[in-house]
């Protein structure tokens, strides 16, 4: 078939429907003075072909043949397919010169950050590519934000979605790159909420027309999923809308039939997501990000946090065995640490997905990544360690964990020495429950003295039976609970006498450290009595239960 004859939905449907996780995608361009209903349309598809028998992308490679597709994109498609976690193909309608998008989204490597690659192409055959990359609010790795490659002109609108609070919490914004330049940002909305939400906000501007604004009220209850902002170079501003959801049932045959079964299931996704996440999230309290605690762990020199922790940077006690605890120690050797995150290896199944909350260094997520297959999210409150983390590879999140929300749903949440810096403990620990599956945690407790704000004021410790009752409170269910104080003791000297190789210096975080590590090597035995190092795996339900 030629590229430009014989297209529609119904050809598209002998292809794709019943393609896995199947979405369909369409958008509206609203610019000063009027709104274009955009004529491509998108289809998304995990990997796997109609029929379930064959791995890979199938049908999009049988729709990439059939439409005459350049060669280079073809080619493209195979190399990349192994590593696909969704395809796109879009092709426009009722126009005379028919244009045909593939988009491949996949990650650099199994932990990095989303990205996906677009190729654009007519009936001529040239192609067009653009690379887009996802990054969690507030910003890049490399410091770079969404606001920096807005039109002017578009500035208000930007700031009054931006500044949602479930947006800031739970989502991110994406960067398009064509010809070695960022030159847009396109911010998701994962929850699919209606358009009103974007109608309240230009009601508050003087970008559109009255016209438009009436124009778009027949539109208000379709739910968005990204809304992108044209860039400071274009000759006239524009905001597209982006409207997609799982298309299961009836192939539609034409094209208001595919936009009103988008709005139909997105909106049942958007009350689903309601009723499941949202309408259980305990309130938050008057304060929030902890700023303190970001400025604390930003620290100036991560070199000199690699001679105390070790090359793998692992910034949490170790695990000695009785034959290290009663012999000589090592201050040279870094395997009791990494066996405090191989000892976890049982109760975290190989292969699983792991928010690592309170990552450090990512030391923890290296080897679960590394060494157990894991697909694994970390969030750090640090902007250094956020930075320095996305330079090593590591999937991050700079986030504070008490201000945002897990942005998928894991099979394992993990906190290793992290819950000590939290304030609400008990509400982060029922936020958790909503969104992953088990709990595994190590918890330093202050049993032998009242509750109290210790390490400079950054850690808010309580005692091990309050740990408990918040945990069971939660919701969740403890299968392992064991204090592990008596194998990490010998961290505290090595530690001592890493530091002791270090002169004193103005990063209080360090200074802070080696104050703690020398106070408790004087009285070893009295607080590991006082302190227990609590191991804690939970899980959602009680075993048997769904």
């Amino acid at each position: 078939m030629h590229a430009c004859e014989g297209l529609s939905l119904r050809f598209l449907g002998t292809f794709l429907h019943g393609a896995p996780q199947l979405h369909a995608e369409w958008s509206l361009r609203i610019s000063e003075t009027e709104i274009d209903e955009r004529s491509r349309i998108t289809f998304w598809m995990a990997p796997g072909s109609v029929t379930g028998e064959e791995p890979g992308f199938p049908s999009i490679e049988r729709l990439l043949e059939a439409t005459g597709a350049p060669e280079a994109v073809r080619e493209r498609q195979k190399i990349l397919s192994p590593d696909c976690l969704f395809q796109g193909f879009g092709a426009s309608f009722g126009a005379p010169d028919r244009e045909y998008a593939l988009y491949l989204h996949h990650s650099d490597t199994k932990t990095g950050p989303a990205r996906y690659d677009a190729c654009k192409w007519g009936a001529e055959g040239v192609v067009e590519s653009s690379r887009y990359e996802f990054f969690f609010f507030p910003c890049a790795p490399d410091g770079r934000r969404p606001s920096e490659f807005v039109h002017p002109g578009l500035s208000g609108a930007f700031d009054g979605l931006v500044g949602n609070t479930r947006l800031q919490s739970i989502s991110g914004f994406w960067l398009r790159h064509r010809h070695s330049q960022t030159d847009q940002a396109d911010i998701a909305f994962p929850w699919h909420p209606p358009l009103q939400l974007l109608l309240d906000v230009l009601k508050r501007t003087d970008f559109v027309s009255a016209s438009v604004l009436d124009a778009l009220m027949a539109y208000r209850a379709h739910p968005m999923r990204h809304v992108a902002f044209s860039p400071e170079n274009d000759s006239e501003p524009a905001i597209t809308v982006y409207f997609s959801a799982p298309l299961s049932g009836d192939w539609p045959l034409d094209i208001p039939a595919l936009r009103e079964a988008i709005r139909i299931s997105g909106n049942a996704l958007h009350d689903a997501l309601e009723e499941r996440f949202f309408a259980h999230i305990p309130p938050r309290s008057a304060s929030g990000p902890d700023a303190f605690l970001d400025t604390f762990y930003s620290t100036g020199s991560v070199e000199t946090w690699r001679r105390v922790l070790g090359a793998n940077m692992h910034y949490h006690f170790g695990m000695f065995s009785k034959e290290e605890r009663e012999g000589s120690l090592n201050i040279f050797s870094d395997e009791p640490f990494e066996r405090a995150v191989t000892d976890l290896f049982d109760c975290i199944p190989y292969g699983s997905s792991v928010y690592d909350v309170g990552c450090g260094w990512g030391g923890p997520a290296r080897r679960l990544t590394h060494d157990h297959g894991c697909r694994v999210l970390s969030c750090t409150i640090s902007e250094t360690q956020y930075r320095y983390l996305s330079a090593s590879g590591l999937h991050v999140r700079y986030a504070d964990a008490e201000t945002t929300l897990p942005p998928d749903f894991f099979d394992c949440m993990l906190l290793i020495e992290s819950l000590e810096h939290v304030r609400d403990k008990a509400r982060l620990l029922g936020i958790l429950r909503l969104f992953g599956n088990k709990l595994v945690m190590r918890v330093h407790c202050q049993d032998g003295a009242p509750n109290s704000v210790n390490f400079a004021g950054t850690m808010h410790m309580i005692r091990s039976t309050e740990l408990r009752g918040m945990i069971e409170k939660a919701g969740w269910h403890i299968v392992a609970w064991r204090n592990r104080r008596e194998e990490s003791m010998p961290s505290l000297r090595v530690w001592h006498e890493r530091l002791a190789e270090i002169p004193p210096g103005s990063d209080f975080h360090l200074e802070t450290f080696r104050s703690f590590c020398s106070r408790i090597c004087q009285c070893e035995e009295e607080w590991a009595a006082n302190n227990p190092l609590i191991e804690v795996v939970a899980l959602r339900n009680p075993p048997g239960l769904q």
